[in-house]
């Protein structure tokens, strides 16, 4: 009998370490977390917080063999890491380790493993490389594990060898061992297994895990400049540029999101009839979700930007269609850059957009060849460049947009403005102010101007003022806000329309929104004064520069205001 006993520990390894990769509760393992390799999944259990493995002693059955690896989703290792834990062998039994780097299923139902055994028996120590069950390599060295005292293992995996180390002492490296790979070069799962036969009893305690990773992400990759869409019109740019642009020249943004969408498994639109015709069945790729965006209300905002909101309201729609694989939703968050806020992304298997300045890059990792700072150097699919490393000391990460896997409330507010606005959102039950995270993107009409976006994520239901300033009054007439209720369905309120000193909202989440001036005959007088006073400085500039024609003409113009609105 073997029992394996899992603590968690409050060690760091080069500030990239979690010590608490699985949530350990008392009970039967979970098959989600848990994959059951040979024996049965009912041999294992988690009793006060520690995993335990446990067979019957010979001659009920023998030779007997038990072995567990975590779900490959659950692993979150795909590059180089070091594992380590506490190892307390209680009897002088044999023991083994484990990496397992494949199994499956022979024609005659047999279970074939290819995996890395450290074994442990008689005063030596054997690594063993197994391929479909063959042994195909073994190196053996003297070791002595001491029953009932605790060893320091570390397995640390750097492509492609593997090094073994027991309280700080290294024990194996496979950089020393010519003949040692196999046809695999994967960094493999910790596999733990039990087993019994000519001992009556095996037992063994593992304790206080860390692992220590760079996360490194697998992302399909698509081009900008790939002929296929290259040429087609960037969302209606024909309409404000000449020439057009196309996705060669401005995609960076949707080439990106278009690899993101795939990497969560939104890779086709479904074939049904509530789409529109040209996207039935097809692939989800840049022409396509360009196509779905220029379709949208609220796909493409300003002039060519890709509005992040829609993505999320994509990922709703296509999660609930039956012919679309992926079943959970992405919920957008904007972020100044921090590499913690990176770091955490990618740990949790979560790829995200970077802006560098006018240019979008989909970051997937974090590089395995780091020295120093830690949080530097990224992997990076880039539309433009495809996969290279992005030295932030080099080329700084201006900020973030991320997506996370979510079937919760989507609700949000966008308000969208071409140039910087001085107001206040309050809430009336409570009079508190409503502060906005605020976001800056590239105006491409104009050089060195900006695009105003103001989120607010998950707001309650209820009633709400927006107090514009004086001087807002005259920059509304371009401003939009997108509300969007908790399952993602939108409503645009042209401000234009709504030109005010303050504007009610009647906020759901459940239903449409309402959107209502706050009557004040003094407002509107206001706002006349203010248009006055605008057209006067006009006037004055005019003089100023000698152009007398223009100057009668803006006089006209005065009259017939003045006149028109009674002042």
């Amino acid at each position: 009998m073997t029992i394996l006993i899992f603590a968690s520990s409050g060690s760091q390894v080069n500030g990239q370490s979690i010590s608490n990769f699985f949530d350990w509760k008392d009970g039967p393992l979970s098959t989600e977390l848990w994959e059951v390799v040979l024996g049965d999944l009912d041999d294992w259990r988690v009793v006060d917080g520690r995993l335990q493995g446990q067979l019957q002693p010979p001659p009920l059955v023998s030779n007997y063999i038990s072995a567990i690896t975590p779900q490959a989703e659950f692993w979150p290792v795909n590059s180089n890491y070091q594992l380590d834990f506490d190892f307390i062998p209680l009897d002088s039994a044999d023991k083994n380790l484990g990496i397992l780097f494949d199994y499956r299923l022979g024609v005659k139902g047999k279970v074939l493993l290819s995996f890395l055994s450290f074994h442990f028996i008689d005063g030596k120590l054997y690594i063993e490389v197994f391929e479909d069950n063959i042994l195909s390599h073994q190196t053996r060295v003297p070791y002595s594990l001491i029953t009932g005292s605790s060893h320091r293992v570390s397995i640390l995996y750097q492509k492609p060898d593997f090094e073994l180390f027991i309280n700080q002492e290294l024990l194996f490296s496979s950089k020393n061992d010519q003949d040692f790979w196999p046809n695999f070069f994967k960094p493999g799962r910790p596999l733990f297994y039990i087993s019994k036969g000519v001992f009556e009893q095996s037992a063994a305690i593992f304790a206080n895990f860390n692992l220590s990773y760079q996360p490194q992400l697998t992302v399909p990759y698509f081009s900008q400049l790939d002929s296929s869409w290259s040429d087609l019109i960037y969302d209606h740019s024909q309409e404000f540029f000449n020439p057009a642009l196309t996705i060669a020249s401005s995609g960076c943004a949707l080439t990106s999101t278009a690899m993101l969408l795939n990497y969560y498994g939104y890779t086709s639109f479904p074939d049904q009839d509530a789409w529109p015709l040209e996207l039935r069945g097809q692939a989800l790729n840049p022409a396509s979700l360009n196509t779905w965006l220029q379709g949208e209300a609220d796909g493409y905002v300003g002039f060519a930007l890709v509005n992040w909101l829609a993505i999320t309201r994509l990922s709703s729609l296509l999660s609930n269609a039956e012919t679309v694989q992926a079943n959970t939703v992405l919920e957008f968050q904007f972020a100044d850059f921090q590499n913690s806020v990176v770091f955490q992304q990618l740990k949790q298997g979560q790829p995200l957009i970077a802006d560098l300045g006018g240019h979008f890059v989909l970051v997937k990792g974090i590089s395995d060849e780091l020295s120093g700072d830690l949080s530097t150097d990224y992997l990076v699919n880039d539309p433009l460049n495809d996969d290279f490393l992005l030295n932030y000391s080099q080329q700084k990460i201006k900020s973030l947009r991320l997506f996370k896997p979510s079937q919760s409330d989507l609700s949000y507010w966008l308000l969208l403005s071409p140039t910087e606005l001085n107001f206040k959102v309050k809430s009336l039950s409570d009079n508190q102010e409503l502060m906005p995270v605020v976001s800056q993107e590239k105006n491409l009409l104009k050089d060195n101007e900006f695009w105003h976006l103001y989120y607010w994520p998950k707001p309650n239901a209820g009633n709400y003022v927006w107090q514009f300033s004086e001087a807002d009054l005259g920059k509304l007439d371009l401003v939009q806000l997108f509300i969007y209720q908790s399952d993602g369905q939108l409503q645009v309120f042209n401000l234009a329309d709504y030109i005010n000193r303050e504007l009610k909202l009647n906020f759901s989440k459940e239903k449409f929104s309402e959107l209502e001036r706050v009557e004040d005959s003094g407002v509107f007088l206001n706002y006349h004064h203010y248009l006055l006073e605008d057209l006067l400085k006009l006037q004055r500039d005019q003089l100023i520069l000698g152009k007398a024609n223009n100057v009668l003409r803006y006089q006209g113009l005065i009259e017939r205001f003045l006149a028109f609105y009674q002042l």
